[in-house]
């Protein structure tokens, strides 16, 4: 085809239009010239003075072109887009690694502060236990030797004891059930 196109230039700058024409009017369905054979076809009857064909040929020619360009750019806006979309869903899969990293970060940060809030209650509620069991025995051996002497001058002081011995449930339970809190929150 090459040679073909070279030799149908060659006898038009010989002017030899109609020898060309012979040679390019066969090929002009062939995909392999394209628009180089309308362009030249269209050249040939222009320089015969066949202004006609010469406009045929040439819109032929300029619409093949058209056509040419439109598809390259169809690849190019394609390729483009898939460019695009590869670099955004780089992009994107970045973003969602550094918040994933972020996140595992505060949830580490959260981890060791909850484990440091176990130890901490677990540490005050068995430092209260102890001083509270004593008080709580306390109050209750002079509670049982107030009863023991029904005696009507230490009733103020059976009251005090009562109210005592009352507190220090009240705060053991509340520290139980703490520490049960803190267990249930650990194992979830």
């Amino acid at each position: 085809m090459y040679l073909e196109l070279e030799k149908a230039r060659g006898l038009i700058e010989k002017k030899k239009f109609t020898e060309a024409l012979e040679m390019l009017l066969p090929l002009e369905d062939s995909d392999e010239g394209g628009p180089e054979i309308l362009k030249l076809i269209s050249l040939c009857y222009k320089n015969s003075g066949d202004s006609k064909n010469a406009f045929v040929y040439f819109k032929a020619f300029t619409d093949s072109e058209h056509k040419k360009i439109l598809q390259e750019n169809k690849a190019k806006t394609e390729e483009l887009n898939n460019a695009l979309t590869i670099h955004q869903s780089r992009k994107e899969t970045k973003l969602l690694q550094e918040k994933n990293t972020e996140l595992q970060k505060a949830n580490d940060e959260l981890n060791n502060l909850r484990k440091k809030k176990n130890e901490i209650l677990e540490i005050i509620s068995e430092e209260l236990k102890l001083p509270i069991v004593t008080i709580q025995g306390i109050s209750m051996n002079h509670f049982r030797k107030i009863s023991d002497d029904k005696s009507e001058s230490f009733d103020e002081i059976k009251k005090d004891l009562e109210l005592v011995e009352n507190l220090s449930q009240d705060i053991l339970k509340n520290v139980n059930s703490i520490l049960e809190k803190n267990k249930e929150e650990h194992r979830a």
